[in-house]
């Protein structure tokens, strides 16, 4: 393939663009915060690189990626992507920082497939499918980097509320009705006083970085979204429904009759997720524990005592929590003066909160949360509707959120970026699932200190780097060692 050379980077007149679609004008304020942004220094830096020489950093990361592929058509399979997204370059289609970050994460992903193919992924109707929509994915992810990029700078600046007047702001009921499902599914079956799972799954997980949906990844020789499964079944939940929309065929060839799929036609958010999936259990008597797929840690435990406020009739809605310190992206939650939660806010939207986060597991009694879903407003940078709202609705009519900590802290590591990905293999590494969910409190303790200082450096070596070698082996080349050496196997 023949990679054109570009002599300047023209990162500007993107940023530009994107602040346009999003504020209707130039903004020069928001222009210069966006340039400072660490997602937009990387992948300046990385298309400096690329300019600089595209052929031989195209050959660096073949190169790199031969070195740690092992299937006997890896060769063929790097250069059926690399070549998609050079004649997309070539043609004009994407500027050079789309085209310089898709590549690595290519490389990456095909280190992840074959991981997949260990665990028995079903070849022709996931793992072909993967790898050959592979380079248009890993674009549209890279675009999607940008826009979120720039999101969050407008967040930052306080200058991204939408106004309640805004034609976009409206509240969920008003999206279920134009944005509900795209295939109904077949709920039948279900024992409606018995507990059900639902499991959030919909979104891109664009931090991640990966084309491959999070449920999918491997981890310690299985699906991701496998350990939750197994805890849930632990604590006596076996009825599973799993809310999809990002490549939702993927899903069902692995964990074929494990669940009953609901595809949504569009997701909005996590609570537009919940919604849909609650809406198909509006007949339901038993209690919904709420789960997302990225956190492979969570024990039967942690699911016995999200249930229990819920069963017993103490609250409408509970919530699982852990001190603040473990994650500063995690929700927070606010109390009232006699002490009972109003509201989790999201520091992502650049809201204060206390210092007890949101685990991100979650039971309720349908009817109540189904009516408090409906009210919840889009009203944040993104349009999102976001699951945690439900709790300041159902304060508003007086229905009880009980919080219930969590009793190891390690539990709720979620999977949400490249860091929050390679710490969690890493802790499987030091004594599996199983071991990490039973280990004495002051085990954990230094476990968590060593992870934090773990992550702080990572995200340091990541923003202040300046060649593109190192760059790539922090950030993406934790994950091909991992994945080469037996690491998180």
């Amino acid at each position: 393939m023949n990679w054109p050379r570009h002599s300047k980077l023209e990162i500007d007149e993107q940023v530009r663009t994107f602040i346009r679609q999003y504020r209707g004008r130039d903004d020069l304020n928001v222009f210069e915060t966006t340039k400072q942004d660490p997602e937009i220094r990387y992948l300046t830096k990385v298309s400096n690189e690329f300019c600089r020489d595209p052929f031989k950093y195209v050959e660096w990361l073949r190169a790199v990626a031969l070195e740690r592929l092992r299937h006997p058509h890896a060769g063929e399979h790097l250069d059926q992507s690399f070549s998609w997204v050079g004649k997309g370059f070539a043609a004009g289609s994407f500027p050079s920082h789309i085209a310089a970050e898709a590549l690595p994460i290519i490389v990456n992903d095909l280190c992840l497939i074959e991981e997949m193919e260990d665990y028995g992924a079903p070849q022709e109707s996931v793992i072909e499918k993967l790898r050959r929509e592979l380079a248009f994915e890993a674009i549209e992810l890279v675009k999607r980097l940008v826009r979120n990029a720039v999101q969050e700078c407008l967040a930052i600046s306080g200058q991204s509320k939408p106004a309640l007047s805004d034609p976009k702001v409206r509240p969920l009921s008003e999206a279920l009705n134009e944005k509900g499902l795209r295939k109904t599914p077949e709920l039948q079956g279900f024992h409606r006083e018995q507990p059900i799972l639902l499991v959030l799954t919909a979104g891109r997980g664009t931090r991640l970085r990966t084309t491959i949906p999070k449920a999918l990844l491997p981890f310690q020789g299985k699906p991701l979204l496998t350990p939750i499964l197994e805890a849930a079944k632990n604590a006596g939940i076996v009825q599973v429904v799993m809310v999809l929309c990002f490549r939702e065929h993927l899903h069902q060839p692995v964990f074929g009759a494990k669940a009953k799929y609901v595809v949504q036609e569009q997701a909005l958010g996590t609570a537009h997720s919940a919604a849909v999936g609650l809406k198909l259990l509006t007949g339901h008597r038993g209690p919904v524990v709420l789960s997302y797929s990225d956190t492979p840690f969570m024990s039967a435990k942690s699911f016995l005592s999200i249930l229990e406020p819920v069963v017993n009739g103490v609250a409408t809605f509970s919530v699982l929590t852990v001190q603040a310190g473990l994650n500063p992206q995690f929700g927070r939650l606010n109390r009232d003066d006699v002490g009972h939660v109003k509201e989790i806010v999201q520091p992502r939207f650049g809201e204060k909160g206390s210092e007890e986060a949101d685990a991100g597991l979650y039971a309720l009694s349908v009817p109540e949360t189904v009516d408090a879903l409906q009210k919840i407003l889009n009203d944040n940078h993104r349009y999102e509707y976001s699951l945690t709202q439900v709790v300041g609705e159902l304060y508003k009519t007086d229905k009880i959120t009980e919080a219930v900590r969590v009793t190891y802290p390690l539990e709720v590591l979620g999977v949400n970026q490249p860091v929050d990905y390679i710490q969690a293999r890493l802790i499987a590494n030091r004594g599996g699932v199983e071991r990490a969910s039973s280990r004495e409190e002051e085990d954990y303790d230094k476990d968590l200190t060593f992870f934090q200082q773990f992550r702080s450096a990572h995200q340091s070596k990541t923003q202040e780097a300046h060649q593109l070698k190192v760059l790539a082996n922090e950030h993406r080349g934790a994950l091909f060692t991992l994945s080469k050496q037996g690491a998180g196997r």
